[in-house]
């Protein structure tokens, strides 16, 4: 009865252990279940696929299945004993799949295990979520027989990511001076572009320009606003300054705000703002200058019986003459006026025959005739032309009255009065030039009494950049010997910029001793502005610069103007970077060029060159640079043990006595 028992209890068990092994599953699956990739483009990290064995089944296999447009699959290893894993399809097409098996002798024992792993990288442009499937699973146990198996299925998840705005580079840099061209009048318009470059970013993140705004008035954005996108671009390539010009030059400040996207986690908004700033330069408008008249023309530039001139009384057969001043006013940028085609008629003569006016100030008209008996009429014209307008007639009518029958000597200069005195440009500001006019007192008819008749001229000038040595006075009785009396020197000391002023000298004749109405003379003078004289430090040539290994290292050309200002452009190449480089050296002023160059590994040197350009004089207008840079590597200073500096202890005192014996002997 217990055989019977037992056996029933045997024959139980063994139904029972054959029903768990038919009913008995197993599983294949991936950790992580839901592999993720961020951002679009990028890999996973590495996935596992994994067995989970029930203690029956001997061996497994399946296939594991990708979108193939979405995903390459790559670094397959296989990783677990007795397992083969293989890629297939990887065609870009379909579906893309991992095969694999697994088996053993006998039963694998329950548990999980590691059949192989792989690293999934999307080749998709879009994030999403893409499902992956398990197909094809089989699974026995050692005697052939199936094995019930699952797998389960999930998802590669791919995210965007944080999003980074792109870096802007602009045209000019910031710091850097936006300069303007010159508006064609007075309160036109001109505009200059800051020009923007975009690179790097991500995610489609944006770097936003906003606020942007000018120092003065007269100087406003037009566009100054933009959204550069990562990915894309910006909506428009610059930001656009407009100036309304003045009489003057404008100079100031422009500002942007620049706000860039820079997620550390997709959707955080963390964004980094940075206020960027331009100097500008807005040069003055191009207004001609209003000219005016002493004594004034007539009104319709028509011949009437009224003179606008009358030039004083001298001696039968001289020269009488007189002076029209011309003033120029209201003048900017590049405006200019003249006075041209000057003709006299009815014998008048006039001198010079052209005046330009391209600054403010005033330049004389000589008006001239030779007396007679009677007096005379006739007139003198000129034509005023604007830069910008058609010219108009300018008539003055003139009287030359009769001569006296006794007369002052008259007076010959060289060069000739009413001529323009053109000094040599200067060669930096404050250089003196100079000019000379020859003073000669001759002729004139004696009264034959014993008064004589005589002439005076003393020469000067109130002309701000010029001084006058030797300008008299000189004076001679008729009847005056020709030859020189006189040398006036005029000096100029250049500035900046052009200079126009007037040398006048001023003739007194006297009649039996007493003096008559004084004449002037005048010159115009004209001064250029000084030449641009630029030093370099260092000077043109190599330059070489030290620093650790693969580092960047500052250097500064400086530069030192004693002349008038001068444009300034410079171009690096090689291992030298530019820094900030003013448009401009100012006049009797400095500018500094500021670079970097970046070392190469130890014992090795960075090369480039640097170029920079100015209006200084050929051929000190180009400066050339060739730039070295070397990595040195940092030498360690040997330390002294604790023998070494006995030794040294013991060097010193020895030389201590050395001394004292030989001070001993001299004793």
């Amino acid at each position: 009865m217990l055989n019977k028992k037992i056996s029933i209890a045997v024959g139980g068990a063994l139904l029972a252990l054959a029903s768990a092994s038919a009913t008995a599953a197993v599983s294949v699956a991936l950790s992580p279940t839901n592999p993720s990739i961020s951002p679009p483009g990028a890999n996973s990290a590495v996935v596992t696929l994994r067995f989970t064995a029930d203690g029956v089944a001997a061996n497994h296999s399946g296939s594991l299945n990708f979108n193939d447009a979405e995903f390459d699959i790559t670094s397959l290893t296989t990783v677990g004993a007795g397992a083969l894993c293989s890629l297939f399809n990887e065609d870009g097409a379909g579906q893309v799949n991992i095969t694999y098996n697994q088996a053993a002798a006998s039963a694998i024992p329950a548990g999980t295990y590691d059949v192989c792993t792989f690293v999934i990288d999307h080749v998709g442009a879009a994030p999403g979520s893409f499902p992956y499937t398990f197909t094809l699973l089989n699974a026995e146990d050692d005697t052939a027989n199936p094995v019930a198996i699952s797998g389960t299925d999930g998802n590669v998840v791919v995210s965007a990511g944080p999003a980074v705005g792109p870096t802007i580079t602009y045209t000019p840099a910031p710091a850097g001076t936006v300069t303007f061209p010159a508006a064609s009048s007075v309160g036109g318009s001109t505009t200059a572009p800051i020009t923007l470059a975009m690179a790097g970013g991500s995610n489609g993140g944006t770097t936003v320009l906003s606020a942007c705004s000018g120092s003065i008035g007269n100087v406003t954005f037009t566009d100054g606003a933009d959204t550069c996108t990562a990915g894309g671009a910006c909506v428009d390539g610059d930001l656009t300054l407009q100036c309304v010009s003045t009489n003057a030059t404008q100079t100031g400040t422009a500002t942007c705000t620049e706000t860039r996207l820079n997620e550390t986690v997709a959707g955080d908004g963390i964004t980094v703002v940075t206020a960027r700033t331009w100097n500008f330069t807005c040069p003055a408008g191009n207004q001609a200058p209003t000219l005016t008249a002493a004594p004034n023309f007539d009104a319709d530039a028509t011949s009437d019986a009224t003179p606008e001139v009358t030039l004083p009384v001298v001696g039968i057969g001289m020269t009488a003459s007189g002076n029209v001043a011309i003033t120029a006013a209201g003048q900017s940028g590049t405006g200019s006026a003249t006075m041209s085609a000057c003709a006299g008629a009815g014998g008048i003569s006039v001198a010079p025959a052209l005046l330009t006016f391209s600054a403010n100030g005033s330049q004389n008209l000589a008006f001239s005739c030779t007396a007679g008996a009677a007096p005379s009429s006739g007139t003198v014209t000129c034509t005023e032309t604007d830069f910008d307008s058609a010219g108009v007639t300018r008539l003055w009518d003139v009287l030359c009255p009769a001569g006296t029958p006794e007369s002052a000597p008259g007076v010959t200069y060289a060069p000739a009065a009413a001529s323009t005195l053109t000094f040599a440009q200067g060669a930096s500001i404050g250089a003196v030039t100079t000019q000379n006019v020859t003073v000669d007192i001759n002729g004139g008819v004696d009264g034959g009494d014993a008064t004589p008749e005589s002439m005076s001229v003393t020469c000067s000038t109130a002309s701000a950049g010029y001084t006058v040595t030797g300008g008299g006075p000189y004076s001679a009785n008729s009847a005056a010997a020709a030859g020189v009396d006189g040398t006036v020197t005029v000096s100029c000391a250049a500035a900046a910029a052009q200079q126009l002023g007037t040398l006048t000298c001023t003739e007194t004749p006297s009649i039996d001793a007493v003096p008559q109405a004084p004449t002037p003379r005048t010159w115009n003078l004209d001064c250029p502005a000084a030449a641009v004289n630029i030093t370099a430090n260092p000077a043109e040539g190599a330059i070489t610069l030290v620093g650790p290994p693969n580092t960047n290292v500052n250097g500064t050309i400086n530069l030192t103007n004693t002349g008038s200002a001068s444009t300034l452009a410079c171009t690096a190449t090689g291992a030298v970077t530019l820094g900030a480089v003013p448009a401009s050296v100012p006049a009797g002023g400095a500018a500094a060029v500021p670079y970097t160059c970046l070392t190469g590994a130890a014992g090795v040197a960075g090369t480039g060159t640097i170029q920079c350009t100015t209006q200084d004089a050929a051929p000190d207008d180009v400066l050339d640079y060739t730039v070295s840079c070397m990595g040195l590597s940092s030498v360690p200073v040997p330390a002294i043990s604790n023998f070494g500096k006995v030794l040294l202890a013991s060097l010193v005192i020895g030389l201590g006595l050395l001394g004292l014996g030989a001070r001993r002997q001299m004793i």
